[in-house]
């Protein structure tokens, strides 16, 4: 092993350590939550918990942070995090998206702490950013109860087209939420999410 292989090898290393530590810097990311009831109309001063759903740590109860919505409705919450990068196949139609590769991907995940038939729940949606732009909501609407610590860890089951709320009794036509509408959308260094709940009427128990 020569001294000018060593300096070479050493020198390589050195210029690949900024690009692995910039790649693994956060993002400044801004959640645009926004709760409208069954009829579309804004919910102004609910109190509501917004949170990542990512990493370790998310479906504690003091994660995140707590707030009223305004008078429209919404509520904005900026905190700096790292974004997941994945792999996934843009939907389209059948034939074409089982023929078509993956691509890379943007995953945001949010939640937001609500209250419904007098308990707290903690719903989350995520979505994927394909590169032209379109944000896919893949992983399905989540809707998480407490458990005995009090962590947001019990999650709500569908079933036969009935949902099954954790602590609930019996099947519910609704799971009390929906996500109306999740985008996400570069801004400057960071992103955006616009993250839209309704709340359903309260559920007939069968």
């Amino acid at each position: 092993m020569t001294r000018s292989w060593l300096l070479r090898h050493l020198t390589g290393i050195l210029l690949t350590v900024p690009a692995a530590v910039a790649a693994q810097e956060s993002s400044t990311i801004e959640v645009r939550f926004k709760v409208v009831d069954s009829a579309g109309e804004a919910i102004a001063g609910a109190p509501v918990r917004l949170v990542l759903a990512q990493g370790q740590g998310w479906q504690r109860p003091e994660a995140g942070m707590r707030t009223k919505t305004g008078p429209s409705g919404q509520a904005t919450w900026t905190v700096d995090a790292l974004p997941e990068r994945g792999r996934r196949k843009l939907p389209t139609n059948f034939s074409t998206q089982t023929l078509s590769p993956a691509e890379d991907t943007i995953h945001l995940a949010v939640g937001v702490e609500l209250t419904y038939l007098a308990r707290p729940w903690l719903v989350v949606g995520a979505g994927d950013r394909f590169n032209n732009g379109t944000t896919a909501q893949l992983d399905g609407l989540k809707i998480y109860g407490r458990d005995h610590m009090g962590n947001f860890s019990l999650l709500a089951v569908q079933k036969e087209g009935a949902w099954y709320l954790p602590g609930v009794p019996g099947a519910l036509t609704t799971p009390g939420f929906m996500v109306q509408r999740l985008a996400i959308a570069p801004a400057g260094r960071g992103w955006t999410i616009e993250f839209t709940v309704q709340r359903a009427n309260e559920p007939v128990v069968r």
